[in-house]
């Protein structure tokens, strides 16, 4: 279930451009069963994916 949330999120932070807050509060709505924290940590991992750079060859 996380890493479908992250999925989620990541599209949310990347493609559709919303806030890291707005994507939280969207998690929630595509996954009703995640609890706020977990919600928050998937934005964070998310946030760190779309942010991540690509090791030096």
């Amino acid at each position: 279930m996380d890493a479908q949330a992250i999925d989620k999120a990541v599209f949310l932070l990347r493609d559709v451009h919303t806030s890291t807050h707005d994507a939280v509060k969207a998690l929630g709505d595509y996954f009703p069963e995640l609890d706020f924290e977990t919600r928050l940590r998937c934005v964070r991992e998310a946030w760190d994916l779309n942010h991540a750079r690509p090791l030096a060859a």
